[in-house]
Parts: C-alpha cells; sequence; structure tokens
C-alpha cells in the first residue's frame, strides 16, 4: 500500500516569503517517520483556489493581505475571502499565516482552523501536523466514498432494475428522497455493526 503523501498548498503572494515557509514547513518534517508531505506554493489569491477547488491541496497556508501598489479594501481581505469560497467548495484545513492575525482570530478552530503571525514561521509545521494527525481529512474521505459506493450499488442493483416503478408519477425529489432514505438504513447498519464489532459494545 502506497503510503499518503500530504500536499500542502501554500497562497502567498510574496514569492520569497513563500519560498521561506516552504523550506520551512518540509525541513519541519524530515525527522517525522510517519507523515510525508509536499509542499507547493502559489502567489495568486485566484489561481491558489482553484487549485483547492480542484482537490489538488489537503492543508492550506493562506495569507489575508494582497499586496498592491494600490491597494483597494478587498485586497486588505482578500485571504479570508479566499477561506470563506473555500468553505463552500470542500472542506480542507486552513492555516492563516498573516501579519494581520486580527483580521481572523474569530475563524480560529484548532485543529482545523489555526491563525498564525507571520514572524512565527516556525510555527507552521506543527499546525499542519496537527490538521493533519486530527484524521478529520481521513474521516470525510472515508465517508465520502462510502457514500458514494453505497448509492453506486443501489442504482444498479436496486433502483436501475425497478426504475420505472420508481419514477411512473415520482419526480427527480422523490427519487432523492429514495436514495436518501437507503443511505441512511445502510449508514444506520454499518453504524450497529462497527458498534456491536467490539465485545464491550456488545454486552451494553
Amino acid at each position: 500500500m502506497t503510503e499518503k503523501i500530504w500536499q500542502v498548498l501554500i497562497v502567498e503572494d510574496n514569492a520569497a516569503l513563500a519560498a521561506d515557509a516552504k523550506r520551512e514547513i518540509i525541513e519541519g518534517f524530515e525527522q517525522n517517520p510517519d507523515i510525508n508531505v509536499e509542499v507547493t506554493f502559489e502567489t495568486n489569491f485566484d489561481t491558489g483556489l482553484e487549485k483547492v477547488r480542484s482537490g489538488h491541496s489537503d492543508v492550506v497556508v493562506l495569507d489575508v493581505r494582497r499586496d498592491t501598489p494600490n491597494p483597494t479594501p478587498a485586497d486588505a481581505v482578500a485571504g479570508h475571502t479566499v477561506f470563506q469560497e473555500i468553505k463552500e467548495a470542500r472542506f480542507a484545513p486552513v492555516i492563516f499565516w498573516t501579519a494581520l492575525p486580527d483580521q481572523v482570530e474569530d475563524e480560529s478552530m484548532l485543529p482545523l482552523v489555526a491563525v498564525i503571525k507571520k514572524d512565527d514561521m516556525d510555527q507552521l509545521p506543527g499546525a499542519v501536523e496537527a490538521a493533519i494527525t486530527s484524521n478529520a481529512l481521513e474521516t470525510i474521505t472515508g465517508i465520502e466514498k462510502h457514500v458514494s459506493s453505497v448509492l453506486k450499488k443501489h442504482m444498479w442493483t436496486e433502483l436501475g432494475p425497478h426504475w420505472g416503478e420508481y419514477t411512473d408519477s415520482a419526480d427527480s425529489a422523490t427519487i432523492a428522497q429514495v436514495l436518501i432514505s437507503r443511505l441512511a438504513r445502510i449508514l444506520d447498519e454499518d453504524r450497529e455493526r462497527s458498534f456491536t464489532a467490539h465485545p464491550s459494545h456488545r454486552y451494553v
């Protein structure tokens, strides 16, 4: 089985700082035999967001302010705007790495959303490790794969062969209810099996 390589994406418009952060994170994991990371950076906020949306990252290190010759109010919160877009698109732990921690401190949800000052770059590896070892990413991925598998199997073995019965007088909302109901039953059965797998749980 191939060991997972965790993708860390740094979104920072200062290329020199981004390179420093990349080096800091890589060096921070050199002595860690349990976690392999691959670190890349993107200096454009919009391009960085697209990479996150497309799933090319597991953990995001995100600047808040976009530095431009003629800054606008939107530039001051560009990273926070990207964070909101990430939340709409998918789940990925975010580490705000910023000179403006006060602007995003309310978003902190350790270990899944951290806020680190620019001067504290040495804290980045620890924040990345905390996000990875939380197991949130693996849990979400596992659930998504299981749900997809259950729905696919039900479509081919149950709903598909009896499509006419379900669609004769049904709309898409009714079909969705059938699938969701079936999914809920299977997930509940899985939960029961997991709960009773341990001898102490069966006793309870």
